[in-house]
């Protein structure tokens, strides 16, 4: 085998560790919003007035917070789905492995946070902030209704009894369901150029397509019937679905490099106009709430897709990066914090702001998977400790969260610093521990073994 070969192969097969780092700095960034959720509420509008002298015009700079939910919020949970879709991609669609691991993650930490709703007051109108005790006329009063066995708020309230129990978990059940929906398209787009010059594939590529479009307007219908959308959003999402594979589809069996990247470009332009022109209601969790989250189910399936072409895509874009800097300007979101509707991804009034909201995290995921593929190999693996760490964090921060607030860690940053910081550092006394074991059994096996 020439040896240039040989070196494309090992670049393939060996791990991209930029995906590493980029699921375990989103689940940072979910720590730090959860902590600043809880500790200090999530306003509808924030102002990011750093710049302001203390009392100028009777106002007090607000602390960065808005400034980084306001920037991060953008893209860190279409990168979170995205590095999920790539990852999936990399396990060569290991389905059934995938949603054990995944049920198994998510029984765990509901279980844990059951335990904390349990405790709690188990009332939806119970926040830290407004069940504080509070004196008035020198004796301690408590909010009614907010006297929990061991705590007297939810890490997660204003949002129903069940919400508070699933919390963070919403991503893992959204994660599964899109798998399941989304496999006859994933099959789909495993499938290689030349396998599909024969004739007899063709009958069972119509026949997947067809059983796809079937299952997603389905699930697209028994949303909107359990929202309060009109049918016009219905529609506008139904009627882009089928062009939105049709790029996908073209981007994997195409053998050009360019074309193919260029296939990939326009669905995801088509899945920003999908999800931006349809005029969606995000007040409460309900089903047009799941319906408007369809935008993360493509890309997480745009995420599978990049990965499985991998070896054929060629630059287009980054032939002209320095263009990228502009595209960022343009599309970036403003520092000014608006809620617009929940935190975990706004919904803007204005279709244009919709449209630039969601442009610019597509530019964003695209610019950050470029680079991490052009500079994997220079790229430091990420420690076994820290991949351990954010995913304990990830199912237990809300325990955790709690527990720094009972010893009275109220600051927000504060708090989601520590949180971090715990999980990190029993990951490495852990691992510190299993290699000292191993070292140990080492030695003994070579007292015990005669020497030659």
């Amino acid at each position: 085998m020439p040896s240039h070969e040989v070196s494309h192969e090992a670049s393939l097969n060996s791990r991209l560790h930029f995906l590493d780092w980029w699921r375990s700095l989103m689940v940072l960034c979910v720590v730090f919003a959860h902590a600043w959720n809880v500790l200090d509420g999530v306003p509808e509008v924030l102002l990011d007035n750093r710049q302001l002298e203390p009392g100028y015009s009777g106002a007090e700079p607000n602390t960065l917070w808005p400034r980084y939910a306001s920037i991060s919020r953008q893209w860190c949970l279409p990168m979170l789905f995205f590095v999920s879709g790539a990852s999936l991609a990399l396990s060569k669609l290991q389905v059934l492995a995938t949603l054990k691991k995944l049920l198994l993650i998510t029984f765990i930490g509901i279980l844990a946070n059951v335990l904390l709703f349990l405790i709690g007051p188990m009332n939806p109108n119970c926040s830290y902030l407004n069940s504080r005790p509070k004196i008035v006329d020198g004796t301690v009063q408590y909010k009614e209704g907010c006297e929990g066995l061991l705590m007297d708020y939810l890490v997660a309230p204003f949002a129903g009894h069940i919400f508070p129990m699933v919390f963070q978990f919403w991503y893992t059940i959204c994660f599964m369901m899109w798998l399941l929906i989304e496999y006859p398209l994933l099959e789909l787009l495993s499938e290689r150029p030349e396998d599909l010059r024969h004739r007899s594939m063709w009958q069972s590529v119509v026949l997947r397509v067809v059983s796809h479009l079937a299952l997603v307007f389905g699930f697209y219908t028994s949303l909107w019937h359990l929202s309060q959308c009109g049918l016009d959003t219905l529609i506008i999402v139904c009627a882009f679905e089928p062009f939105v594979m049709g790029a996908m589809l073209l981007s994997a069996w195409c053998e050009s490099g360019q074309t193919c990247r260029v296939w990939q470009y326009v669905a995801v332009a088509l899945a920003v106009l999908q999800f931006s022109l349809a005029d969606f209601h995000v007040v409460t969790i309900d089903g047009g709430v799941i319906l408007y989250f369809q935008f993360f189910k493509q890309f997480f399936t745009m995420g599978y897709l990049v990965l499985s072409t991998r070896e054929r895509i060629t630059p287009v874009a980054s032939k002209v990066w320095p263009l990228c800097v502009l595209a960022l300007m343009v599309f970036a979101p403003s520092t000014n914090f608006k809620l617009a509707g929940m935190l975990t991804y706004p919904y803007f009034e204005r279709k244009l702001d919709r449209t630039m909201y969601m442009s610019g995290a597509v530019i964003i995921v695209f610019m950050m998977e470029s680079l991490g593929r052009g500079l994997n190999s220079r790229t430091e693996p990420l420690p076994d400790w820290v991949r351990t760490s954010a995913l304990v964090c990830y199912v237990f921060h809300p325990v955790a969260i709690v527990a720094w607030i009972t010893m009275g860690v109220t600051s927000s940053a504060s708090n989601a610093f520590c949180t971090a910081a715990i999980f990190l550092l029993m990951a490495w006394i852990q691992q510190r521990l299993a290699q000292h074991q191993l070292q140990r059994g080492s030695t003994d096996m070579e007292m015990v073994l005669p020497n030659n």
